[in-house]
């Protein structure tokens, strides 16, 4: 493995670890339903694209950096 998949791979569990958070405080901001619920779960569909668009990016990234 080199150095950069190394640095890659932390890199992907570190986003991986702040959108579980971001999940978790969403859930928590939200469970009481009304309002914050509808609030909290428009952040859940923010936070899935956002999962989205840093997947196509770093998968794009690591196409363009294969030779």
């Amino acid at each position: 493995m080199t150095d950069h998949q190394t640095q890659s791979e932390s890199a992907g569990d570190a986003v991986d670890d702040a959108l579980d958070s971001l999940r978790s405080k969403l859930d928590e901001f939200g469970g009481d339903g009304g309002k914050k619920g509808k609030a909290a779960s428009k952040g859940h569909e923010l936070v899935d694209e956002l999962e989205e668009t840093i997947t196509d990016l770093t998968s794009s990234s690591d196409s363009s950096s294969k030779y």
